[in-house]
């Protein structure tokens, strides 16, 4: 298991996303294999914890209930994500000066992407924009569709260099 963070977000859109939220969730568990310049990393759709809703970019770490995270939770593995299907996540790529060229596969799926970081005080940070669609993932939809998310995840990771 690696050591850092991985967080994603996600967006609200529609008609009633005013009563909706936009999330955060971290990775709780997640492997991390360097390689010289090759990386993978594994990560468990199941070890994503709902931290909260976010409020003017920052965590509102009160606005859910344990039970209203749960079952967020459990919407993303068995609904968006199938997770009893395609039970890893797996991010493969080559270090090129500053980036990560590679292939994410995702929900059954493989599409390229490229992930901009940085190196600094012995970390290394960064993020990347996900289309779920281009794994085809469609966006969650309730109420008929008047709350539904956006077809964008933000990625962010902070991780010890290694």
């Amino acid at each position: 298991m690696a050591e850092g963070t991985l967080h994603l977000f996600t967006f609200k859109t529609g008609l009633l996303s005013r009563v909706a939220h936009d999330l955060r969730l971290t990775v709780t568990r997640f492997d991390l294999e360097v390689a010289e310049a090759a990386v993978e990393v594994r990560v468990d759709p199941k070890a994503l914890r709902v931290d909260g809703a976010m409020r003017s970019g920052a965590l509102d770490p009160g606005s859910l209930s344990d039970a209203d995270k749960r079952s967020i939770s459990d919407t993303i593995n068995d609904k968006v994500l199938r997770a009893r299907h395609y039970p890893d996540i797996v991010f493969r790529g080559v270090d090129r000066d500053g980036r990560l060229d590679g292939t994410l596969e995702l929900a059954g799926k493989s599409a390229p992407l490229v992930v901009p970081f940085e190196r600094r005080a012995g970390r290394v940070t960064g993020e990347v924009v996900l289309r779920p669609s281009q794994w085809g993932i469609e966006p969650y939809k309730a109420l008929l569709g008047a709350i539904q998310l956006q077809d964008r995840v933000i990625v962010r990771f902070d991780l010890p260099e290694p």
